[in-house]
């Protein structure tokens, strides 16, 4: 089972989430700010990152600069979600491999899913 470690610091969010990813056949592990994140990172060793901007102790732009640094892991597919337009946030990093502006459709979610990772096994 392929799992995906959701980096977001609203409760309600990441719920919604991981319900979501659950229901598509994901093992999703959860961390609420990017320094538990980068914790969970190497800890578990997921197979995608979706990680939020706008967090507490650590933004989401900072926290996959820091992952980028894992050279085992350079290819870690990794999506980062915001409200704020792309174009803003790619003044603070541009190292992801896609963007989900936030609100977005459960359609939108598995549609980049299946680019980025092959079909999960059940």
């Amino acid at each position: 089972m392929q799992t995906i470690l959701v980096v977001e610091d609203e409760f309600g969010e990441a719920e919604s989430l991981v319900s979501l990813l659950a229901e598509q056949g994901y093992l999703t592990l959860v961390a609420r700010d990017g320094r538990q994140g980068l914790q969970r990172f190497h800890e578990s060793k997921p197979d995608l990152l979706l990680v939020d901007f706008m967090m507490p102790l650590m933004n989401g732009a900072e926290m996959i600069r820091e992952v980028r640094k894992d050279g085992a892991r350079k290819q870690l597919p990794i999506v980062l979600m915001s409200g704020a337009h792309e174009h803003i946030l790619k003044h603070y990093y541009d190292g992801y491999d896609a963007y989900l502006k936030k609100p977005f459709t459960k359609e939108e979610l598995v549609s980049l899913l299946q680019k980025l990772l092959p079909t999960p096994k059940p």
